[in-house]
């Protein structure tokens, strides 16, 4: 690396803060909903299909959980070998992210948990609970689902995913 190769003199005053930033992983990820292949009934891609998920308002909150640890895609700008893939490689057994805890949020214009509240585990399982048990939506639309993470330096990134929100059926 040759970056571990340069080497600096300092002086260091006294009373001073020196800060120094290291290759910090918020700035080169990028998050993205994956997809999926389709296939036939003989197993030949004929397709693919977006993993973001559309969440059906229900009064009675009965939501599936949504899946980011696997749903999610990874780019990493500096170490593509290592970090690229999906969300869990980075929050599973490795732990170079951890979700922030009770950051997650979704926002609608803004509103914040305008139908639905999430709360994310740390394998990436999202789970809602109904913040409107009256009042539905009158029509299908986007919401962004927020939440933060923290690298292994301690440094926080917010990520946001935009969900489709579904009115009710008759």
């Amino acid at each position: 690396n040759w970056l571990c190769s340069l080497r600096y003199r300092y002086k260091l005053i006294e009373n001073s803060d020196l800060k120094v930033r290291f290759a910090c992983w918020e700035t080169a990820n990028t998050y993205a909903w994956g997809t999926e292949d389709v296939l036939d009934k003989d197993g030949n891609k004929i397709g693919t299909k977006s993993l973001k998920p559309s969440i059906m308002w229900d009064a009675a909150g009965n939501y599936k959980t949504i899946e980011i640890g696997t749903a999610v895609n990874v780019v990493n700008s500096y170490d593509p070998v290592r970090f690229d893939g999906n969300f869990s490689n980075l929050i599973g057994g490795n732990q170079y992210l951890t979700i922030v805890d009770g950051s997650a949020h979704f926002t609608y214009g803004s509103q914040e948990d305008p139908y639905f509240k999430p709360t994310i585990a740390t394998n990436g399982t999202v789970t809602l609970t109904n913040t409107q048990t009256e009042n539905a939506p009158t029509a299908d639309h986007e919401e962004n689902l927020v939440f933060k993470v923290k690298d292994a330096y301690g440094h926080t990134k917010t990520i946001s995913l935009a969900v489709t929100v579904k009115r009710p059926t008759k």
